[in-house]
């Protein structure tokens, strides 16, 4: 089974997934982004291992600043070095989740093919993809058999019980 969440942001995509995982129980890999208010008023934006929630949030795995507007400055070498070292060590768990896909991975190219081997293999995945149309994003919601499901304020609720339907079968 894999599941794709997208909807406006501040709808409940995440909260729906971490539901998914913990009802699940089910050995997880792949990653979450987490986001940390720097002085000036931007958010760095970082990867960490889903099965890691503590994991440090450094230079290293930042893959990127959220300017004002929803404008960006991506670090593209964070998701092909740690964004694919998170990938590669998913493969053969039983769940991979990858929150979120987006803009910022735009010039990361093994990091995209890692997450469409991913979404092309047998293992089962839930995931938040960003409502937009790049070349990437497009070639995630293409991927034969993913189920997508648009997220609301007003259905959250009925979406969260569909997609824990799926995943505890």
């Amino acid at each position: 089974m894999k599941v794709a969440l997208t909807g406006a942001i501040q709808v409940g995509k995440s909260t729906i997934l971490k539901k998914v995982i913990a009802a699940a129980g089910a050995q997880i890999g792949g990653f979450f982004t987490v986001s940390r208010q720097r002085d000036d008023g931007y958010l760095d934006v970082f990867i960490i291992p889903a099965d890691n929630l503590d994991a440090p949030c450094s230079e290293t795995n930042r893959i990127g600043i959220r300017l004002l507007k929803g404008n960006y400055v991506a670090s593209p070498e964070a998701f092909e070095t740690v964004g694919c070292d998170i990938l590669d060590a998913a493969v053969g768990k039983q769940l991979v989740v990858m929150d979120e896909l987006g803009m910022m991975e735009n010039l990361a190219p093994h990091f995209q093919a890692k997450v469409l081997q991913i979404l092309n293999g047998g293992q089962d995945a839930i995931m938040v993809v960003k409502p937009r149309h790049t070349a990437f994003l497009d070639s995630v919601r293409a991927v034969p058999g993913l189920v997508i499901k648009e997220v609301t304020m007003e259905n959250r609720d009925q979406v969260c019980r569909e997609v824990l339907d799926l995943f505890t079968k």
